[in-house]
């Protein structure tokens, strides 16, 4: 996974990852901490934009891969 920079890093951020192309959709969940599990019941899903990812170099083998990456906003500073 990687994190990337926004124009409003207080409060946004843009992730990225792959996977296999077992994983036909990617998503992420997130809610702010609260004492035991109860940040279960606040969770916020954001569904990720998701494209193939095929990759030859030379004689190595193909790769074959979902290549996802979403913007989550709404954060809280800090």
């Amino acid at each position: 996974m990687i994190l990337n920079l926004t124009e409003q890093p207080e409060t946004s951020v843009a992730v990225n990852w792959r996977t296999d192309t077992s994983v036909p959709q990617g998503e992420v969940q997130i809610a702010e901490p609260t004492d035991a599990t109860q940040f279960l019941k606040v969770v916020r899903t954001i569904k990720a934009q998701t494209e193939p990812l095929n990759v030859k170099y030379q004689e190595e083998p193909e790769v074959q891969a979902h290549y996802h990456s979403t913007y989550i906003d709404q954060l809280l500073p800090g």
